[in-house]
């Protein structure tokens, strides 16, 4: 059974979370504040974390860089902020998805369903691929990501949406196409999700990614 870690304040909404996840069947260990949450991910097998970013006199964001010290695992966080800094800077250290509040507990596990797959699931083909572009080099079997002879870390969403747009070098990719592929839901207006990926990436890597106005983003070689 796939256990997840919900950490939320709120008593109500975290009542709600838990129940549409346990109703699609996942073991939830829910939490009230950060208190006692690293040591219990440490004592259990953890799939995934879904973390508010606002708890009582905590931050989530803490918690979350505490977590992927320990263990990469998948984490959605949870904000009432819509600020890109706390957007941006979530991605930045670890977060693979967030919502907004007021949010869909059906769209949370929708998108949490989604998140593991791509993140447990084994490929059906075990063929190596090789990608390269420019200094670019991306192995998709090791998932290692090159810029030049330097090994660079990238995000689980980070190193995707590379793959994806390498794969589709020089074509025009809109936004709602790439929250498709990549985060393997409709776009219900996250776009801004895919924005806040393209500036970590042209940050960490010597990348050449066009932004195409009112459209989405071109990877050019």
């Amino acid at each position: 059974m796939t256990r997840i870690v919900v950490v939320e304040d709120d008593v109500n909404t975290l009542e709600l979370v838990k129940r549409y996840f346990i109703n699609e069947g996942f073991e939830v260990q829910g939490f009230h504040s950060t208190y006692g949450v690293l040591a219990y991910i440490k004592q259990h097998h953890i799939d995934m974390c879904v973390l508010d970013v606002m708890i009582g006199h905590s931050n989530g964001f803490d918690l979350l860089k505490e977590i992927k010290a320990y263990k990469d695992i998948p984490i959605i966080f949870v904000t009432a902020k819509a600020d890109e800094f706390d957007r941006i800077y979530g991605i930045e250290i670890g977060g693979d998805d967030y919502m907004t509040k007021p949010f869909s507990p059906r769209e949370l596990v929708a998108r949490a369903k989604r998140l593991l797959k791509r993140a447990y699931e084994q490929p059906s083909d075990t063929k190596t691929e090789v990608l390269k572009i420019g200094r670019i080099e991306v192995n998709t079997m090791t998932m290692v990501v090159k810029d030049l002879e330097t090994v660079v870390t990238l995000t689980l969403k980070e190193y995707e949406l590379l793959v994806y747009m390498m794969r589709n070098t020089n074509r025009v990719l809109p936004r709602d196409t790439i929250i498709e592929k990549v985060w393997g839901y409709d776009a219900l207006g996250q776009t801004r999700m895919v924005d806040d990926i393209v500036k970590r990436l042209r940050k960490k890597l010597d990348v050449n990614i066009e932004t195409v106005w009112g459209v989405g983003y071109r990877l050019y070689e």
